[in-house]
């Protein structure tokens, strides 16, 4: 069995995509392509990043005697099996909610404060009430942003 269809099986049977695979290896899908045609071997350090994203010894890739049963996944994928490569992704989705969820504590806690002076230099309660309430309004959005972030990564 060459590389190439060893690469092609076992991403296969792990159900991911040449798009997830070169996201996960580092190497442009085009390339992986051309590896699981067999148009091409792969050199050392790439070989290690296939092997390293599709969770196998760079050695199982390498072998002449590495057949489809050694591929074959044991059970099925679930979370908790994702590489860490995978992961990378939810965590700029956690910073990105987190940072989102920062601006709009930002935008509350500046409209509370502009409410108070309102309130206390002018006398005009309905307008501070006004800031007071777009206040909440947004210390909700900081609510919901954490949560959606925390949801997300589980």
């Amino acid at each position: 069995m060459k590389i190439g269809d060893k690469i092609k099986t076992k991403r296969e049977n792990m159900q991911m995509s040449r798009a997830l695979l070169a996201k996960v290896s580092g190497i442009p899908e085009e390339e992986i392509a051309f590896y699981e045609e067999n148009r091409f071997v792969p050199e050392e350090e790439k070989l290690s990043l296939l092997a390293e994203a599709l969770g196998l010894d760079k050695s199982v890739l390498e072998s002449d005697e590495t057949t489809i049963d050694d591929l074959k996944l044991e059970r099925p994928l679930t979370f908790k099996d994702a590489n860490p490569f995978m992961l990378a992704h939810d965590k700029k989705r956690l910073k990105r909610h987190l940072g989102t969820g920062l601006l709009f504590l930002a935008v509350a806690l500046l409209f509370l404060i502009f409410g108070f002076y309102i309130d206390n230099w002018t006398g005009i309660s309905g307008l501070a009430f006004l800031f007071f309430a777009l206040s909440i309004v947004f210390f909700l959005f900081v609510i919901l942003e954490i949560f959606l972030a925390f949801i997300k990564r589980k």
